[in-house]
C-alpha cells in the first residue's frame, strides 16, 4: 500500500513540473515585446519629424546606381529627405509600395491620419539621399486588418501614391512579388537574400546618404524561434528569418519596411521579405526578423490585385 502512494505522489509531482513549464512557455510567447529595446519601432512625430527611429544596414555595402530600383525612402514633408528618413519600402506596381505596417503605427486606427499622411512624402528613383529623386504624395495607407503593434504580428502595410510613379528599366522600377512557385523553389534555408536600407550603418548611429546592402542568408524557422524564444521574444509564423548566427551583417534602425528579396538563376529578382524587427542590430545569435510575403498575398490580392500582375 505505501509503494503505491509513493507512486501517487511521484506522478502528481512529475505532472505538476510539466503543467508548470507549459504554463511558463505559455506566457513568453504571449509577452509583448520590451519597450527599452532599441530595435522597437520608433515613435516618429509626422509633423517635425523628430525621434525617428528605425531599422539600417550592419556589415554592408554602398548600392550601384541602378541595383535596387523599387526602393523607397519615408521622410517629413518640406524637410531634407537625407535628415527626415525614418523607414524604407518596396515599388511593387506604379502607384503602390509595400511596407512594415509599424512604420506608420501612430496612424493606426487614428481618424486624423489622413492628415497626419499628408505631412510624409515618398522618395524614389535615387540611391542617393541628397540627389534628385521624386518626391510622391501618399493617397492612402491600408494596415494589415490584424496588425498587432505590440508583438509585431501582420506588420505589413500597402501604401498607395495619389500619382502613379513613371516607371523605367534604369534607376525607378518595380519588383514582383514573389509567387508560391518560386517561393518554394528559391526561398529555402541558407539561401542567399539581400536586404537594403537607408538605416544605421554602425555603432555611432551614423545614417549614409547612400542606399546601402547586405547579403544575408535565410535562417530556419524553428532556430529563429527558438534563439528568440531563450529572450522570451515571439516568432510567429507570418515571419521569417535571416542573418548571421555569430552577428556582424544585418539591417537595423532605418531599415524597416524595406525589402528582402532573392535572385533565380535568370537573374530575376523577387520581393518575399519586408524588414520588421531583431534583437539589437547584428547581434550574435539573434537574427534579423521579416514579415513574410507568401503569408500576406490575401491581404494584397484583397487590396491591391494589380499588385501581384507579373509574367516572370
Amino acid at each position: 500500500m505505501k509503494r503505491i502512494n509513493w507512486v501517487s505522489e511521484l506522478f502528481l509531482i512529475f505532472f505538476f513540473i510539466v503543467a508548470f513549464f507549459f504554463v511558463i512557455k505559455k506566457c513568453s510567447e504571449d509577452k509583448p515585446i520590451d519597450s527599452s529595446k532599441k530595435n522597437v519601432p520608433f515613435d516618429i512625430d509626422y509633423t517635425t519629424g523628430e525621434n525617428q527611429s528605425t531599422w539600417e544596414i550592419i556589415g554592408g555595402e554602398q548600392a550601384k546606381l541602378d541595383e535596387i530600383p523599387w526602393q523607397v525612402a519615408f521622410f517629413i514633408k518640406n524637410k531634407p529627405p537625407n535628415e527626415t528618413n525614418f523607414c524604407g519600402g518596396s515599388i511593387v506596381h506604379k502607384g503602390w509600395i509595400i511596407t512594415s505596417a509599424h512604420c506608420f503605427k501612430k496612424m493606426y486606427n487614428d481618424t486624423l491620419r489622413v492628415k497626419k499622411f499628408s505631412n510624409v512624402q515618398v522618395y524614389s528613383g535615387s540611391i542617393n539621399l541628397e540627389g534628385n529623386g521624386v518626391k510622391s504624395d501618399i493617397e492612402d495607407i491600408i494596415f494589415h486588418p490584424d496588425f498587432d503593434a505590440t508583438r509585431l504580428i501582420n506588420d505589413i502595410a500597402l501604401i498607395k501614391l495619389k500619382k502613379p510613379l513613371e516607371l523605367n528599366s534604369k534607376n525607378q522600377s518595380s519588383i514582383p512579388i514573389i509567387n508560391e512557385d518560386k517561393y518554394f523553389n528559391l526561398v529555402r534555408t541558407n539561401a542567399m537574400a539581400t536586404a537594403s536600407g537607408w538605416g544605421i550603418i554602425d555603432e555611432k548611429n551614423t545614417f549614409p546618404k547612400i542606399l546601402m546592402k547586405a547579403s544575408v542568408p535565410i535562417v530556419d524557422f524553428i532556430t529563429c524561434k527558438e534563439n528568440y524564444y531563450l529572450i522570451n521574444r515571439l516568432v510567429s509564423k507570418d515571419m521569417i528569418c535571416a542573418g548571421y548566427n555569430d552577428g556582424g551583417i544585418d539591417s537595423c534602425e532605418g531599415d524597416s519596411g524595406g525589402p528582402l528579396f532573392i535572385e533565380d538563376s535568370l537573374g530575376n529578382k523577387f520581393l518575399f521579405g519586408v524588414t520588421s524587427w531583431g534583437e539589437g542590430c547584428a547581434e550574435p545569435g539573434y537574427y534579423g526578423v521579416y514579415s513574410n510575403i507568401m503569408e500576406h498575398i490575401d491581404f494584397i490580392n484583397e487590396n491591391c490585385p494589380e499588385c501581384l500582375n507579373y509574367s516572370l
